[in-house]
């Protein structure tokens, strides 16, 4: 629905915007979309307002839209409903999750300066002094 009925009615950027968002709930009055990332969930709050009318138009009545940050798989997790963008980050009593920096494993082990990480995706590119 949200992808064959609603994206098409947006224009622009809205349309750019929204068609990354997945309906991760739905009732009789409201649609939750979840969105990649929070300053993704931003932008798309500078559009809600023809994202709502997108909804009405396909519904033929008033929807709410909600939105948040994720959906595919895990259940969504809340940032912003309504508008005024709410919750940044983390709620005061959420658990902070600890991470073991010796298990990152993917991170190169020498370390390399933004000239030497330039030159290396450019090869041969040449350093010049000014």
């Amino acid at each position: 629905m949200w992808a064959d009925d609603v994206v098409p009615r947006l224009k622009g950027m809205a349309k750019a915007l929204f068609k990354l968002g997945e309906v991760v709930d739905a009732d009789d009055d409201s649609v939750t979309v979840g969105l990649p990332n929070s300053a993704h969930l931003e932008r798309c709050e500078q559009k809600r307002d023809e994202a709502e009318a997108a909804l009405a138009a396909a519904f033929g009545r008033p929807v709410r839209l909600a939105l948040v940050v994720g959906g595919d798989g895990g259940g969504p997790v809340p940032v912003a409903e309504g508008r005024g963008g709410g919750g940044r980050g983390p709620a005061p009593d959420d658990p902070v999750e600890d991470v073991d920096m010796d298990a990152l494993v993917d991170a190169p082990t020498e370390a390399r300066s933004g000239v030497d990480r330039v030159t290396e995706a450019f090869p041969g590119a040449q350093v010049v002094d000014p």
